[in-house]
């Protein structure tokens, strides 16, 4: 029987991650691409700090990083 790297499960090409890992993936992509924690990132677009800027050309990575899946709870 196979093992799989961490806790993940591939199926047909689909690669699912536990809620740990999803909000791993989540606040190393909000560092690198915003230079913030996921944490920061979710407080603030929840209070609404990116709503004027959040889906303008000169700011992708906002909109980037706001869909990349996540398990709130994690934060």
């Amino acid at each position: 029987m196979a093992t799989t790297r961490h806790s993940q499960i591939e199926t047909d090409d689909v690669l699912f991650l536990t809620p740990d890992e999803e909000w791993r993936v989540f606040d190393s992509q909000a560092r690198r691409l915003l230079d913030m924690s996921g944490e920061e990132f979710l407080r603030r677009w929840n209070a609404g700090e990116f709503d004027a800027i959040a889906d303008t050309a000169a700011h992708p990575h906002i909109m980037v990083v706001a869909l990349i899946p996540h398990d709130c709870a994690s934060s």
